[in-house]
C-alpha cells in the first residue's frame, strides 16, 4: 500500500513538473483522425465526444469538451498546439478540430 502510494505521488510529480515547467514557445502539428467515439452519458457526464490519432507509431486519445458534439463526425483532422515539457514529454496547449 505504501509502495504504490509512493509510486503514484512520484508519478504525478513527474507530470505537474512536466507541465509547470514546459517551454514557453510552441509549435502546431496536425494529425488525422483515426476513429473517433463518445464516453457513455451518465446523469454526472455529458458523454463528451474523443478522437483517436497516430503519433510517432503510438495511438493517443484526444478529449473534446461536450460543446464540440454537434459536428463531430465532419471532421477528418485535429490540429494541437504543442510545447515541450520539462521532462521532455510534450504538452498538449490546444487543441482544434479541421
Amino acid at each position: 500500500d505504501n509502495y504504490l502510494t509512493f509510486i503514484l505521488r512520484r508519478y504525478f510529480v513527474l507530470l505537474y513538473t512536466n507541465q509547470y515547467f514546459k517551454e514557453s514557445t510552441s509549435i502546431y502539428r496536425t494529425y488525422y483522425i483515426q476513429d473517433r467515439d463518445t464516453f457513455a452519458k451518465t446523469r454526472k457526464s455529458c458523454g463528451a465526444p474523443y478522437v483517436m490519432i497516430n503519433i510517432q507509431g503510438m495511438e493517443k486519445r484526444i478529449i473534446f469538451s461536450c460543446d464540440d458534439k454537434a459536428n463531430f463526425s465532419q471532421y477528418k483532422q485535429v490540429q494541437l498546439q504543442l510545447s515541450k515539457g520539462y521532462w521532455g514529454i510534450d504538452v498538449i496547449n490546444d487543441k482544434q478540430l479541421l
